[in-house]
């Protein structure tokens, strides 16, 4: 199972790459305000919480793993 969780945050770390790249990219051309670039900068956030809801998980289950060895 930890082996799936680590597979998907590194997917979503490519993801998020691609997501700042574009969102900078279209920034440049088209400015702050402009409706592509808004939608870019959400779907930059939901990869950005998708993350940060694994990574809590993982911090959650290492944190009862290590409460049941003691």
């Amino acid at each position: 199972m930890l082996l799936v969780k680590k597979v998907q945050m590194k997917i979503l770390e490519i993801k998020i790459a691609r997501g700042r790249a574009r969102l900078q990219a279209l920034w440049n051309a088209k400015g702050c305000t402009d409706a592509e670039v808004l939608e870019a900068g959400d779907e930059l956030d939901l990869l950005l919480n998708k993350y940060q809801r694994l990574l809590d998980e993982k911090k959650r289950t290492r944190r009862f793993v290590e409460q049941r060895h003691i």
